[in-house]
């Protein structure tokens, strides 16, 4: 399974303020399913490396 790739944090603006709902909430949902994704490939590494 090839490491998956995570994009930047320069992907993401340093001040949501300006934002507008939609994109806000959009934003907050791809970074959860990144974080997400982050946990399982720690998961993946721990278990095997043990």
């Amino acid at each position: 399974m090839p490491p998956l790739a995570l994009p930047p944090t320069s992907a993401y603006p340093s001040d949501p303020t300006a934002l507008e709902r939609e994109r806000l909430d959009a934003l907050y949902l791809e970074l959860r399913g990144n974080y997400k994704s982050l946990m399982i490939s720690r998961g993946i590494h721990r278990s095997r490396s043990e």
